[in-house]
């Protein structure tokens, strides 16, 4: 019996999923897939340079699923799935403890990623300007991190 209702409740989530997904929004179903198909995928929140060099930051935030080891390539997409950019990681996203006053607390995963391609240009070919100028537009729209194109 326990069997029949679990079976009858997986029938219904699947097809309220499929309802759902016909009236959804091409933006949403984007974000949806990525969520899906991603071996990594990584919640943007924060950034700092990691050397003067404007190519090289330190990313903070949290990963959703998955690893991905050092030196694999990652797109870059705002909330809406559309892709900004790609960059390589530099070093693994790991969480890390913060002293405060005599406690331990967790901070959000970090890792460090070069930024190579921007607007589909490469970074390395950008005037100091234009590099920067496109880094700003990258992390005012920045979400999402992923390591498969769609």
């Amino acid at each position: 019996m326990i069997k029949k209702l679990l079976r009858f409740r997986e029938k219904t989530m699947e097809e309220y999923r499929k309802e759902q997904e016909k009236e959804m929004e091409p933006w949403k179903k984007r974000v949806m897939s990525l969520h899906e198909k991603s071996g990594f995928l990584f919640y943007y929140e924060a950034s700092e340079p990691a050397f003067p060099d404007s190519r090289h930051w330190i990313l903070q935030g949290e990963v959703a699923l998955g690893t991905a080891p050092e030196d694999s390539r990652l797109i870059l997409y705002d909330g809406e799935g559309n892709v900004l950019g790609e960059g390589r990681m530099e070093s693994s996203p790991e969480e890390k403890e913060e002293k405060r006053r005599g406690f331990l607390r967790p901070r959000k995963n970090e890792f460090a990623i070069t930024i190579t391609v921007l607007e589909g240009e490469e970074t390395e070919k950008m005037d100091k300007k234009t590099l920067n100028r496109s880094l700003n537009h990258l992390f005012l729209n920045l979400s999402l991190l992923s390591d498969i194109e769609m």
